[in-house]
């Protein structure tokens, strides 16, 4: 089962009895450790089409998928929560 195939799993009742194990993330990868470590993450190739720096080095480290970032022009409105 390839990532993909994982992350779409968890989303259907039937495919995820049959899931070989959970899916990985991370959120995010301090800058000071890609800076400590940025000759490993130099030349890292992903098996597909991808140029966020970000996701190439989670890829590297062996997780499946990184956090996605919240686009800077994306305004969210307050709510008021019932309990």
């Amino acid at each position: 089962m390839n990532a993909k195939e994982r992350y779409l799993a968890v989303l259907d009742d039937d495919k995820r009895k049959d899931l070989d194990r959970v899916p990985t993330f991370v959120q995010y990868i301090r800058s000071e450790f890609v800076e400590l470590h940025q000759q490993k993450f130099e030349n890292v190739n992903v098996p597909f089409k991808s140029d966020i720096p970000r996701f190439k080095n989670a890829y590297f480290m062996g997780f499946e998928s990184v956090f996605g970032g919240v686009y800077p022009g994306l305004r969210v409105s307050r709510v008021e929560v019932e309990d």
